[in-house]
């Protein structure tokens, strides 16, 4: 079977879609009677609106959306789970799962505080290695899960 070969936007790429799966919410929660709430007063302004007022404010809207997020991979995020949970904490004394789980989930202050502890050029050599490391076991375990199954009938001689 052919290895696979990542970049670091690859990388970073199904980290932040792991992060989007797994991760927790940073914002508060916000009661149902305050969404109704919210829908009703933005309908109340909305009513008086023109036409012209109308479509000047959903250009205005438009203009400063997010833009629309690739869909969920599940099945990608599962496999990245899986992985770190069975990854050591150390290899070769560079703290390989902190390091992944860092970056993520951590937050801009936590990777400042590492960053400043650790300093710029030995963080940046954790951070590959890390990520080369944990991709390597990432390509391994799918290529185990890819694999066909000993008991199949794809197997059997004739």
């Amino acid at each position: 079977m052919e290895e696979k070969k990542y970049n670091r936007e690859d990388m970073l790429y199904r980290l932040s879609n792991w992060r989007r799966v797994y991760g927790d919410r940073r914002r508060q929660g916000v009661s149902i009677t305050e969404i109704c709430c919210r829908y009703a007063r933005a309908n109340i302004k909305r009513r008086r609106e023109t036409p012209e007022e109308r479509e000047a404010r959903e250009r205005e809207e438009l203009q400063y959306r997010d833009p629309v997020l690739p869909p969920l991979d599940f099945r990608d995020a599962n496999v990245l789970q899986s992985v770190w949970m069975w990854l050591p904490e150390k290899i070769n004394e560079v703290p390989v799962k902190s390091i992944v789980k860092l970056l993520a989930f951590g937050t801009w202050k936590e990777y400042r505080n590492h960053l400043r502890s650790l300093g710029a050029k030995r963080m940046d050599r954790f951070i590959d290695f890390s990520l080369r490391v944990f991709f390597e076991r990432i390509c391994r375990y799918e290529q185990k899960i890819n694999s066909p199954v000993a008991n199949d009938d794809s197997f059997k001689v004739e």
